[in-house]
């Protein structure tokens, strides 16, 4: 998990002022590792929107060969209540998401296509990411 953060990081240092994530976005990336990695707390820890917010953002604005770390907590996210519940809301950014996931699975580098299948995996997992994905 540091180590997503840390790229998320360096990639933000890196990206135009446009794209930069502020200093409270940030903040948002290192409360969400905080809550994934403390698995155990599952039930009783909070996924915001806004954590996810910040994740939607890195993936529409930043390259593909920078989104990597933020596709992954995204897959994982998948993995917690309050997380799932927030991916599988069905409003336009999770829409696009899911678009994005397809997108990179089909055409993505190697590396974005092994994450895309991972978070359809995750997704696929659970019967209500599974009605996220696969409308009943």
């Amino acid at each position: 998990y540091s180590g997503m953060q840390k790229k998320i990081s360096e990639f933000n240092t890196a990206a135009t002022t446009n794209n930069q994530l502020n200093s409270t976005e940030m903040k948002e990336i290192k409360s969400l590792i905080d809550v994934l990695q403390k698995t155990s707390f599952y039930h009783t820890s909070m996924v915001t929107s806004q954590m996810i917010g910040v994740l939607y953002k890195i993936v529409e604005l930043w390259n593909e060969e920078q989104i990597f770390p933020a596709l992954d907590l995204i897959r994982i996210c998948l993995t917690h209540p309050e997380g799932l519940k927030i991916l599988c809301s069905g409003g336009t950014d999770t829409l696009k998401l899911f678009e994005k996931m397809g997108q990179l699975l089909i055409n993505g580098r190697f590396s974005s296509q092994m994450i895309a299948l991972k978070f359809f995996s995750n997704a696929l997992f659970y019967l209500e990411s599974r009605e996220c994905v696969v409308p009943v």
